[in-house]
């Protein structure tokens, strides 16, 4: 969901994205917190500036089958996971336009600099074959990224 809360200068935003499936489950949550500079306020469409700071976490899982056959030497099953966290700044500019005092529309094109840290787990099983192999591991990124966002269509109400 999208919901903002404006003064003339100064605008926060919480963005909020929940996505889960029967398998696998992804949950995402960020927080974006902006500062919004009017580069005129005496128009109905108004031109803007704003920056601001980023902070997300995520989970995601993922538990897998292969193979379906009891003769079926290559079946396994894998448990995957990875939580993360990620920071950052947030750049955009946009128009506004006020229908009326209490009511706009507004569209933004945002740019973000993230860094993201992921610690993804495995585990790997594969029941039917001979030998009974169990493989486990982790692994950790780490990356910076300076990238276009999103292009945002939103509604401001104003109390």
């Amino acid at each position: 969901f999208f919901f903002s809360s404006r003064r003339r200068h100064t605008r926060y935003i919480s963005v909020t994205g929940v996505q889960t499936c029967a398998l696998p489950i992804l949950i995402n949550i960020s927080i974006i917190t902006d500062y919004v500079y009017y580069i005129s306020t005496k128009n109905k469409f108004n031109l803007f500036l704003s920056g601001g700071t980023i902070f997300g976490v995520g989970y995601s899982k993922e538990n897998r089958s292969n193979g379906s056959s009891i003769i079926d030497s290559t079946y396994n099953i894998s448990d995957n996971k990875a939580n993360s966290w990620s920071a950052g700044i947030n750049l955009s500019f946009g128009v506004e336009w006020f229908v009326n005092h209490n009511f706009s529309i507004h569209g933004e094109y945002q740019t973000q600099l993230l860094y993201q840290y992921v610690h993804h787990t495995y585990t790997s099983s594969f029941p039917k074959r001979n030998l009974d192999s169990v493989l486990t591991g982790n692994s950790i990124q780490k990356s910076f990224s300076l990238s276009p966002a999103n292009v945002l269509i939103g509604v401001s109400l104003y109390f």
